[in-house]
């Protein structure tokens, strides 16, 4: 019957939901969805969440996968806790979705925030997100070498711009301190795009950086790639852009999930209603490749239940990287 039920609402826009009447309950179906989504993004516009998001729901609307329009709605603040505790605030509810980063898992454990992801109902991971440091081009550094000199002989001269303090950036930030030996300051701002502004107005030397929000800055060459954290180049526009390795500060890869969740307790055949559409999203060539690929992101989606189980891993694997690098 469950079969059923999910396929009759997957095919024909409809969701069967339980009304509790006293002792007794009974099945009312209605159409789904009625209204416009809101899909929070918890960080400011301009970044790579941001972007994520509204690329997302552009999909969405132009093969007209949904009845209503995803409305991308950015709440930042807090390293993510502000849209995180609004979302989970909305407990039930079946018209609200969270873009999330495996940032948000570590924010809220580095800042002991209420709302953990784990309180979330997942619904889909898309794609892993890579890193890379990046610098002005007017820059008097030119190269890492440079710019840790620089560190080590005025330990926490030079500045280090990232999306808020104990996300995947920062812990990003935190790796670049023990790699290099030098000491640095962080500067936290709201978002990426945030981030790209104060280094294209000198306001800080270097930025933690992932590709999805800085490509255009980096194909006009107003900012110029330092170093990536991955094993491997990472090619393209990244091409001549050193690994960790190859400076010889030893062997790095920090990959961040991309993902899709809902607020605690959603109707769980809405929660397959979304999956498969956002299942049909990573299919089509607007993800594959003007997104996914153009922003040196790696595919990999993964339904309701094998998130869940990979989202909180993650949890887990940040509560151990931060302890190890207090």
């Amino acid at each position: 019957m469950k079969n059923s039920v999910k396929k009759g609402l997957l095919l024909l826009g409809l969701s069967f939901v339980i009304v509790s009447c006293g002792d007794k309950e009974k099945t009312a179906k209605v159409q789904y969805p009625e209204k416009p989504i809101e899909m929070v993004v918890p960080y400011s516009a301009g970044g790579g969440s941001d972007r994520n998001g509204r690329t997302l729901a552009e999909i969405v609307q132009k093969y007209k996968m949904a009845e209503q329009p995803i409305m991308v709605v950015n709440k930042p603040g807090g390293s993510g806790a502000v849209g995180n505790a609004y979302v989970h605030s909305k407990k039930g509810n079946d018209y609200t979705l969270l873009t999330m980063v495996g940032g948000q898992a570590a924010s809220a454990i580095y800042n002991k925030a209420e709302v953990t992801v784990d309180k979330f109902t997942p619904i889909a991971v898309l794609a892993y997100d890579v890193m890379f440091l990046g610098i002005n081009k007017n820059s008097k550094y030119k190269s890492l070498k440079e710019v840790v000199e620089a560190a080590k002989n005025v330990p926490g001269s030079i500045t280090v711009g990232g999306p808020n303090i104990g996300n995947e950036e920062f812990y990003a930030y935190k790796l670049l301190e023990k790699q290099t030996g030098a000491k640095f300051k962080y500067v936290s701002f709201n978002g990426t795009g945030d981030v790209i502004s104060a280094m294209l107005g000198d306001h800080v030397d270097i930025g933690v950086l992932k590709p999805a929000a800085a490509m255009s800055q980096v194909e006009s060459k107003n900012i110029v790639p330092l170093v990536s954290y991955t094993p491997e180049k990472l090619g393209g526009v990244f091409g001549d852009t050193p690994t960790f390795k190859e400076l010889d500060y030893g062997d790095v890869d920090v990959r961040v999930y991309r993902a899709i969740v809902g607020p605690p307790n959603m109707n769980e055949n809405i929660v397959a209603y979304w999956e498969e559409i956002f299942k049909k999203v990573s299919e089509t060539p607007e993800w594959k490749d003007e997104y996914v690929k153009q922003n040196f992101l790696v595919p990999n989606f993964l339904g309701a239940t094998e998130a869940k189980k990979f989202i909180l891993e993650d949890q887990e694997k940040f509560a151990t990287m931060f302890s190890e690098i207090n």
